[in-house]
């Protein structure tokens, strides 16, 4: 039997992030350690050029991609301080011989996250779901589309328990870091 220390909660956080440089996914879905029930999910899309830590020099020496990685890695780190997650994950890259410049740009956020996770808690590291594995996570067929995979989050609502005023309104990026959180969630559970 799990014995918790005085003053603390019972509750944890798992993270779960949709990667990429410009728009970025990322959820906390809190669930009970006891009962292994899911409090809460909730998800926000971060877009890197919009964030307050932007750096004219850092774009000017650098480039924009560089700068919007910062950026993000700093929002991370203040998120993580913020949610104090037992797991973190990520979808892992996807290439596509349609965008193969994008799997480069998706190695260097991820990077940069993995980066930002050991400087936050070396002991923790951030968990690679397999594109496929994440649909599956929500119960949809690994090579389906976009769309899908929002209509299964949706119908998932029961159990994850999206505020009702949020759940409509998450873009695909939202939806795909709640979907990665909930994978790494049923691997917890032993389903995946």
């Amino acid at each position: 039997m799990l014995v918790l220390p005085p003053n603390t909660t019972n509750i944890a956080n798992i993270i779960g992030i949709d990667p990429g440089t410009e728009t970025l996914g990322f959820s906390i879905l809190s669930f009970d350690i006891c009962s292994g029930e899911i409090i809460q999910t909730d998800a926000n899309t971060f877009i890197g050029s919009k964030l307050p830590y932007q750096n004219n020099w850092l774009i000017e020496t650098h480039g924009a991609r560089t700068s919007r990685i910062m950026a993000h890695s700093q929002n991370i780190l203040n998120l993580l301080y913020q949610y104090q997650p037992l797991f973190i994950a990520s979808e892992a890259p996807y290439y596509s011989r349609l965008h193969p410049n994008a799997y480069g740009a998706l190695l260097e956020i991820i990077l940069a996250v993995k980066q930002i996770v050991f400087q936050y808690d070396p002991f923790k590291q951030v968990e690679m779901i397999d594109p496929s594995s994440v649909k599956n996570a929500v119960g949809v067929g690994g090579r389906c589309k976009k769309e899908p995979v929002a209509q299964a989050v949706y119908g998932l609502n029961g159990i994850l328990k999206i505020p009702e005023d949020r759940l409509y309104q998450l873009d695909e990026h939202s939806i795909d870091a709640i979907a990665v959180a909930y994978a790494r969630y049923q691997i917890l559970k032993g389903y995946l």
